[in-house]
């Protein structure tokens, strides 16, 4: 199954994809309908025909196909790779980093190989046989098996059939810009599939590299003996220095500046040239900057720091007063005895201090004298409540 043939026994004729012969057939059946094609590798006879899955290919008449040939495609790519194969005589390869020329008496495509034990079967894409005069063949044998791998690799199976065989096998990897995807394969020409054979073509002639998989002898040993080097990478050359200008210098013309006019002196002459200039006086260091809150100037009962320890003092002279008065009462009222209204005075005395004392400590903590006075005044009024009860009680 092929995706690409030649319309005439010949190489030099067009190569076109099986979409095109299609399109030429539904267009002009008269010349296409049960057109002849050969394949690009042998120029066996093929057909376009539609497969049971409704896909159209290129198959082989009866009798021309190649031994064993497996079915289906691999891509636009592969076929050209292998069809350059195919025609190889001699090839230089890169193996193992050695550069050696295998000389081929022929190279088949799609090669049948048989298990002889499980009867498991593989096809190889390409099968080159070495020239009897070509110095590896005591290397890789008589026959080589050379994969083409594109988005694929080679499978496990078919490595291990080739190597209980026997057979020496490469890969060669499609090149990344050669690779069609099959979405894009219906829509290339003729002419897309001329240039890329070219491409192709041209650089597998220049120098090729097929990466060992299998070989029962050791490769590397082998060259050594023949004296076959190891490639050297070559040393990119270095690129020269550009030369970078320098910038020339422009000279500037520069404005001669007047001199500055002559003071004439007052002291004497011998002064003038033998006293050194008079010291100037170091400048004082400049006073530190202070910064001060904004306190706004105005009558005491705005200043935050003021307090008013007078209340305290008014206070206590007037509860002691009223104390001794009310002491004085007492005796005097009901005839009571100088202990006794002293005992009355003591507890006045001593109430009194209490209210003078949280009269004093809330004038302290409030802000202006007016505050302090009235406060005052309200505790002096509590201090006599306070006596007029003691006295009451000195009734009874």
């Amino acid at each position: 199954m092929k995706r690409l043939a030649h319309v005439e026994n010949d190489r030099g004729s067009e190569i076109i994809s099986i979409w095109e012969a299609a399109h030429r057939k539904r267009n002009n059946p008269r010349i296409w309908d049960g057109h002849t094609y050969y394949d690009i590798a042998r120029l066996r006879p093929m057909s376009a025909r539609t497969t049971g899955k409704n896909e159209i290919t290129f198959a082989y008449k009866p009798g021309y196909g190649p031994p064993g040939h497996g079915e289906g495609s691999k891509g636009i790519a592969h076929e050209l790779v292998q069809e350059h194969m195919c025609h190889l005589q001699d090839w230089h390869v890169t193996i193992l980093n050695r550069e050696i020329d295998l000389s081929f008496e022929k190279v088949e495509d799609e090669i049948l190989y048989t298990h002889p034990e499980t009867n498991e079967k593989i096809y190889v894409d390409c099968v080159a046989t070495l020239k009897p005069t070509s110095p590896f063949v005591s290397v890789f044998g008589s026959e080589i098996a050379i994969e083409v791998v594109d988005k694929h690799d080679i499978s496990l199976t078919k490595q291990q059939i080739l190597q209980e065989l026997g057979v020496t096998t490469f890969k060669f990897k499609v090149f990344e810009e050669w690779h069609i995807k099959t979405a894009d394969e219906p829509f290339k020409t003729v002419d897309d599939i001329r240039v890329l054979r070219n491409r192709i073509n041209g650089a597998l002639e220049k120098a090729s590299t097929l990466k060992l998989v299998y070989c029962s002898n050791a490769v590397n040993t082998a060259f050594d003996l023949m004296g076959i080097p190891k490639k050297v990478k070559a040393t990119p050359k270095a690129v020269p220095a550009v030369p970078v200008p320098m910038p020339v210098p422009v000279t500037v013309p520069v404005r001669p500046t007047p001199p500055a006019p002559t003071v004439p002196s007052t002291a004497p002459a011998a002064a003038r040239f033998t006293s050194a200039p008079p010291a100037v006086p170091p400048t004082p260091p400049a006073p530190p900057r202070v910064i001060q809150a904004n306190v706004a100037s105005g009558p005491a009962r705005h200043r935050s720091n003021e307090k008013n320890p007078a209340g305290f003092a008014i206070a206590a002279i007037v509860f002691v007063v009223l104390g001794l008065a009310a002491a004085w009462i007492t005796a005097d009222t009901h005839s009571a005895t100088w202990p006794d209204s002293l005992h009355t005075a003591f507890w006045i005395v001593i109430g009194s201090s209490v209210l003078s004392a949280i009269s004093a400590s809330i004038s302290l903590s409030i802000k202006g004298t007016w505050y302090g006075i009235v406060l005052t005044i309200l505790c002096v009024l509590y201090a006599g409540l306070f006596s007029l009860f003691a006295i009451s009680l000195g009734f009874h």
